[in-house]
């Protein structure tokens, strides 16, 4: 059984009110007055009357026994409370001439009056409209339900506002995702690079080049052979110097044998010699033999003779010893030119040095041209291993970006839809959108049409409760209680307005009546 209309308030003893009675008509109340004549209070009343909140013992008014309040509906429904000093109780309700069992749980169930300011609404910053709508629009938010805008999403604290849950969750994916396009952005600047190095590396780089180890094993081995060569040369300069000195003993001992026997006609020369002195010992002899007379003198030529025959022999004797010593010494000098000869080892030719050279130019410009192509392989191989990492980078901030932007506007967008039930209500952020636009962009008519649908859509009851309706200029306040009464529904306003409490009623039927 749905409740419609108020018809009557009755207060008493309520804060600053003394005593009302009023007769709600079909369209509810206008309260107009200073400040601190009683029209919030009227307000808080039928709230308090209706909610069970705010009924403290201080809403008692001073000096007064007890509070009484009561509020009537056209089908007879009637809900009465009183508080007094020592408190308050279970408020009274009589249904058809029948009393509720659980007074506040069937005022609840069919009233379901929501604290949703409208005019405060209109009027706040965005921070605060969000906050105003989150408040007035209760919304859970299960792990599972996370998991459809999150498939990987493990675990989460889904306490709080829905809402404010995924804003949370949207503020882990943002941070995930900034880092995560940060490493995106690093990976494709290293992609970038070693692409350029890699096709640095594979210009010029030979088809048919040699693996680096083939390379340098070649290089190595016409370096080693060259390294022999050189080596052979080395060794032939050494013998060289260290036979030097052996060279010149030659030299020494052919020139002291020539200065021994200076030549064959001295030798033949003493040999004359030799035979002209035998001559003569001859001739002295038969001297000696016929000149007996004469062999004193014959024997002092004989002794003579005899002398020079010996210092002949001897000079002789001398000569052929010497024919001798220049034979050993020419001997000595040819076997030690031997020795030499046989020793020395035999020095590269300058061709073959020549061959050499060129041979390990040749390695090392195929060692070169090996390193380049290993240079490029590798290149090559480490932009692919960076293609590979940017790839999946950029996977994973486009990823997160989907999910940023599922949290940021789907996730919203259906929870509100789901859990507020508003058509074409969703916030993004700190902005509150309808059917796509901006509150902020709507017409001033169509913020109010939205704030007063959010209210309906909070209550159970066509019941609107609205303070401070002077916030709207003069001009808007008449459209908006139009267009907050549409469709039967039943506002009770205040205006702050000069002059004493003014409770007036509301009924745009009878207005429109009146001017036909």
């Amino acid at each position: 059984m749905a409740i419609r209309r108020i018809c009557r308030i009755e207060i008493e003893n309520f804060r600053g009110v003394t005593e009302s009675r009023i007769d709600v008509p079909r369209n509810g109340l206008r309260l107009r007055g200073d400040e601190g004549t009683g029209k919030t209070s009227h307000l808080d009343a039928i709230t308090a009357a209706l909610r069970g909140t705010d009924l403290g013992v201080e809403v008692v008014r001073r000096g007064a026994e007890k509070t009484t309040l009561l509020v009537q509906f056209d089908d007879g429904t009637k809900v009465k409370r009183q508080v007094t000093a020592k408190g308050v109780g279970q408020p009274s309700v009589t249904v058809e001439g029948m009393k509720a069992t659980s007074p506040q749980t069937w005022l609840n169930e069919r009233l379901g009056l929501a604290s949703f300011d409208v005019i405060s609404f209109i009027g706040a910053k965005a921070a605060e409209r969000v906050r105003m709508l989150q408040q007035a629009v209760p919304c859970t938010v299960t792990i599972e339900r996370l998991r459809q805008w999150v498939p990987s999403l493990e675990a989460f604290d889904c306490s709080g506002h829905g809402l404010e849950v995924v804003k949370r969750l949207h503020k882990v994916a943002y941070d995930k995702r900034t880092t995560a396009n940060a490493a995106a952005k690093t990976a494709n600047a290293e992609l970038e690079r070693l692409a350029r190095e890699a096709t640095a590396a594979a210009h010029g780089v030979s088809t048919d080049a040699l693996a680096p180890a083939e390379a340098f094993d070649r290089q190595q081995r016409a370096e080693r052979h060259a390294a022999s060569l050189a080596t052979a040369v080395a060794a032939a300069k050494a013998h060289e110097e260290r036979t030097a000195g052996t060279r010149d003993r030659i030299v020494k001992l052919r020139a002291e044998a020539d200065a021994v026997v200076r030549s064959e006609d001295e030798w033949a020369a003493a040999g004359v010699a030799v035979d002209s002195a035998r001559s003569e010992v001859s001739r002295a002899q038969t001297t000696i033999d016929e000149l007996e007379l004469r062999l004193a003198d014959a024997r002092a030529a004989l002794a003579r003779c005899e002398h020079r025959l010996q210092a002949a022999s001897q000079r002789f004797a001398d000569i052929e010893q010497a024919r001798k010593r220049a034979d050993t010494l020419r001997a000595q000098a040819t076997e030690l030119e031997a020795t030499i000869a046989a020793a020395a080892p035999s020095a590269p030719s300058a061709e073959e040095i020549a061959a050499a050279d060129a041979a390990i130019e040749q390695a090392r410009q195929a060692l070169a041209a090996a390193e380049r192509a290993e240079a490029a392989r590798a290149a090559d191989a480490a932009r692919e291993t960076a293609a590979e990492k940017a790839k999946a980078a950029n996977a994973e901030a486009d990823r997160l970006d989907a999910i940023v932007k599922a949290l940021a506007n789907d996730a919203p967008r259906a929870l509100m839809a789901e859990q507020g039930g508003i058509e074409g209500l969703e916030i993004e952020g700190e902005t509150i959108r309808v059917d796509g636009v901006a509150l902020d962009s709507l017409s001033s008519g169509e913020q109010l049409r939205l704030a007063v649908k959010i209210a309906r859509r909070l209550n159970k009851a066509p019941i609107l409760i609205v303070d401070h309706l002077e916030h709207l200029a003069p001009s808007k306040r008449d459209a908006f209680l139009r267009e907050a009464c549409a469709g039967d529904w039943q506002v009770f306003a205040t205006c702050v307005d000069d002059g004493a409490l003014v409770i007036e009623g509301i009924d745009f039927e009878e207005e429109a009546a009146a001017a036909q």
